[in-house]
């Protein structure tokens, strides 16, 4: 299916569902975009992919970590769902909620693979013959990640991609390509156009004026590896390697960015077993160490002097933000 005319735009509203916090990063930029952004060229060509028009309802639905996200934001869903469950049940509640709520188009972003509501919601859209758009919020493992309930390959109406290299991806493995859309990544849009204040951290954190404050993204790499994807990073290893440096007063050795007094804050991402940094409790540093999922991604970066970690969402808003950024190699 390609674009509709958006003069036979459909009335039900936009459902927009997610789970994973890039996912509704996109979704919270949609919001933005339809709502508060002053880019009405970009509004336009959203608008025309999703075949509404600017007055659409919106009915929003997040769970997990996504609610955070939207609660960052500013705004709260609609529906705030539980832990997801086995997938015959995921599946009768999505067929029950786009019956219910007749939208005219899903939007969700594009959850991992251990993701089953937002599944169970594609396949439910698609059999009552409503249209699935995915927002992709980032350019990696975007083909391991379109497939169904039975894990077969799930080819939407429409997946938005933020550049040509990513459609030429789906391109060589015979996607459709009237499918697949390049426009600006809307995450990455909001980001550039926030002019809001900030919380700062620094004091809830414990650290001083004249502490170098070391803010360590995180991500969920081990986890993953038990639903079946291999990172290419093992987020443990950086930290390992991270605080090694530090206590030569540095951000990589032999010879990255020098530290002064350093005062290392571990952010985990939002969807990552914390557990794993339980061994910090114990050990003994000669500078201070603490996890910390306090504020929004904005009020973390803004309130540390470094951001370091490998490429994500988190940093790629601080290379937005125009923080100082270090970014370790895969």
């Amino acid at each position: 299916m390609g674009i509709k005319n958006p003069m036979n735009a459909g009335k039900g509203p936009i459902l927009m569902a997610c789970r994973d916090p890039g996912s509704a990063n996109m979704l919270v930029g949609l919001h933005w975009l339809l709502h508060k952004s002053q880019n009405g060229t970009l509004r336009e060509k959203f608008l025309q992919i999703l075949n509404v028009d600017q007055n659409a309802r919106l009915r929003i639905n997040a769970w997990g970590p996504a609610v955070n996200v939207w609660e960052h934001y500013g705004g709260a869903p609609h529906d705030v769902g539980e832990a997801e469950a086995d997938q015959d049940q995921e599946f009768a509640w999505a067929c029950k909620l786009v019956a219910v709520c007749a939208p005219t188009v899903l939007v969700t972003g594009l959850d991992d693979v251990d993701a089953i509501r937002t599944r169970a919601l594609w396949m439910a859209a698609t059999q009552q013959g409503v249209r699935v758009v995915i927002l992709a919020d980032n350019d990696t493992y975007l083909l391991e990640r379109c497939f169904d309930l039975d894990r077969r390959r799930f080819e939407p109406d429409i997946i938005v991609v933020s550049n040509e290299r990513v459609r030429e991806g789906f391109e060589l493995e015979n996607f459709p390509m009237k499918n697949v859309h390049v426009l600006p990544n809307l995450a990455h849009e909001r980001i550039k156009a926030d002019g809001e204040g900030f919380n700062d951290l620094r004091s809830e954190w414990g650290a001083t004026t004249d502490q170098t404050l070391v803010l360590f993204v995180s991500l969920v790499g081990a986890e993953m590896i038990e639903k079946g994807r291999k990172p290419p990073f093992d987020e443990t290893q950086m930290l390992y390697d991270l605080l090694a440096s530090l206590e030569k007063k540095r951000l990589s050795l032999p010879a990255g960015p020098h530290v002064s007094k350093p005062f290392l804050v571990v952010r985990p991402h939002p969807r990552e077993n914390i557990s794993k940094f339980e061994w910090m409790k114990s050990a003994e540093f000669t500078f201070p160490v603490i996890v910390s999922s306090q504020g929004s991604p904005k009020d973390a970066i803004y309130s540390s002097d470094w951001v370091v970690g490998r490429k994500s969402g988190v940093v790629d808003e601080a290379i937005l933000r125009e923080a100082q950024v270090y970014l370790l190699a895969d």
